[in-house]
């Protein structure tokens, strides 16, 4: 396996520790209001609770899902646009819970995390059921239509779960999240990603693993500060890709992160603005020969770093 190994500084702890503050309100990225102002389009939801056949996951008392991402729209009008059809023809009727069953269970609506609270799977598996999620079965599983298991609202969190095949969207990441102690046993479209249209801000995707990315397997299209540690993961095409074409800031810290089977890239983007820092980081590509241009590939060499 080659890679490379880092020393020095230790990671800032920042989001590191879930109680790193981001379950305090709905903080969005810097200069970006996250409860913005503006409704989009009708959505259903499940406001105070979930569906019969979502299990016994605990909703949200008093709580309206459908209002809270309708005043998430963002001011600028075409990606106003964007995230109206998101919220109706992409998201659709959504649970809003925040605890899940600690077991196995079947899915058929996205799991909407409120701002600022912590869903706690308890160590829970689960399935999406393909039809009701729209979840592309066939080789590559990159269908745009489909489903996420979850949204995190801005400065929301998920912990102690497992998401099985079909991965569909995976999950979908507002803003100020944090990510930890997740299993992806297939990543399907992506396994966690952040969309144009969301306000973006700080990401830790902590202590988890991720298999089977046929394209990506986290994907940012917003600005975003963005810390993997410890994760481990397997077959896939790039493990974090910046949205092609795109010129806003993206800063990824890679600590403690170890990846084969990869096909393409450990991170790509064609930005001058993307700012990667790595330490202890292993990788293996799939194939023979030297991969080691395509480790950062289309990442500015100065915008590389080790510690």
């Amino acid at each position: 396996m080659g890679g490379h190994a880092g020393v020095g500084a230790q990671v800032d702890a920042g989001l590191g520790s879930q109680s790193a503050g981001m379950h305090a309100g709905s903080a969005g990225s810097a200069g970006t209001s996250p409860m913005m102002e503006g409704g989009t389009g009708a959505i259903d939801a499940e406001p105070g609770g979930g569906a019969a056949d979502n299990g016994m996951a605990v909703g949200c008392t008093s709580l309206d899902p459908a209002q809270i991402l309708r005043d998430l729209a963002p001011k600028d009008a075409d990606l106003a646009g964007d995230y109206a059809d998101y919220l109706t023809d992409e998201l659709g009727t959504v649970t809003c819970a925040t605890e899940g069953t600690g077991g196995p269970r079947t899915i058929t609506q996205p799991i909407f995390v409120p701002p600022g609270m912590e869903y706690d799977g308890r160590g829970e598996t689960l399935t999406a059921d393909v039809a009701a999620m729209r979840c592309d079965t066939s080789e590559g599983e990159q269908a745009e239509s489909q489903r996420p298991y979850f949204v995190l609202a801005p400065g929301a969190s998920i912990k102690n779960v497992t998401i099985t095949y079909p991965g569909c969207e995976g999950i979908h990441m507002m803003g100020d999240n944090l990510l930890d102690h997740i299993t992806w046993q297939d990543a399907g479209e992506d396994a966690a990603s952040v969309r144009s249209y969301f306000p973006g801000g700080k990401i830790a995707i902590t202590n988890s693993e991720g298999h089977k990315a046929a394209d990506k397997m986290f994907q940012f299209n917003a600005p975003c500060d963005v810390r993997i540690e410890r994760f481990s993961g397997s077959d896939m095409g790039k493990l974090v890709r910046q949205n092609g074409g795109t010129e806003f800031e993206l800063k990824i810290d890679l600590n403690t992160v170890s990846v084969t089977g990869v096909i393409s890239a450990v991170v790509q983007s064609d930005s001058p603005l993307c700012f990667v820092r790595h330490h202890a980081l292993s990788y293996a590509f799939t194939g023979s020969g030297d991969k080691a241009d395509r480790v950062f590939r289309d990442v500015p060499p100065g915008n590389v770093s080790e510690y």
